[in-house]
């Protein structure tokens, strides 16, 4: 059986309270998990406190323990653990903002959004929120934003991820960056007026 057909079925089985199967799952997709937790801290800033492991174990615990979800694939639990994994470091960075600058507005660089980097979590704040504006105008442009940026899957992969051809992806691609640095510099715009 494939790692995609091993995955599948011991999704199935932890969804059917089979704590063995989630134990079995746990370790059929750690690596995998690893390397996503792992591409979200690289975007991170250098002294992050949260280490791939804590992201992977509190993302998979949330997972597995959270709301109802139902898994179809393989892809479907890897798309859905880079969500996890994002809205958990989004959780962070508001943490740590609250704690720094309680009601403060930050200027976000209009260069930072450009090249999505996510050290300073005031950004990272602005980029959640214009994600979420994205959602609105387009659900899978930001799907593809998350896929790619966040989980770190190519374009290919986000295209298998999201049952589309390669060129529909890259499109979603192109349009959601250029969304996103207007809707980033309108935010910088309005925070520092």
């Amino acid at each position: 059986m494939s790692e995609s057909g091993d995955v599948t079925g011991l999704l199935q089985r932890s969804a059917n309270g089979d704590r063995q199967a989630e134990e079995l799952l746990f370790s059929q997709v750690y690596d995998s998990l690893r390397r996503i937790a792992a591409s979200h801290l690289r975007k991170e800033r250098k002294d992050h406190t949260l280490q791939p492991t804590a992201l992977i174990n509190e993302a998979f615990l949330l997972l597995m323990r959270g709301a109802e979800i139902n898994f179809n694939s393989r892809d479907h639990f890897y798309a859905v653990a880079a969500t996890q994994m994002r809205r958990i470091l989004i959780d962070h960075a508001r943490r740590r903002v609250a704690a720094k600058r309680p009601n403060a507005l930050h200027r976000v660089e209009l260069e930072k959004a450009q090249i999505f980097s996510m050290e300073d979590p005031d950004f990272l704040l602005a980029l959640d929120q214009s994600l979420h504006r994205l959602a609105a105008e387009s659900e899978r442009a930001c799907k593809v934003v998350e896929l790619h940026v966040f989980a770190g899957l190519t374009l290919e992969q986000v295209a298998a991820a999201l049952n589309r051809s390669s060129r529909t992806i890259k499109r979603d691609w192109d349009a959601a960056q250029r969304w996103l640095r207007r809707d980033l510099g309108q935010q910088a715009s309005a925070a520092s007026a």
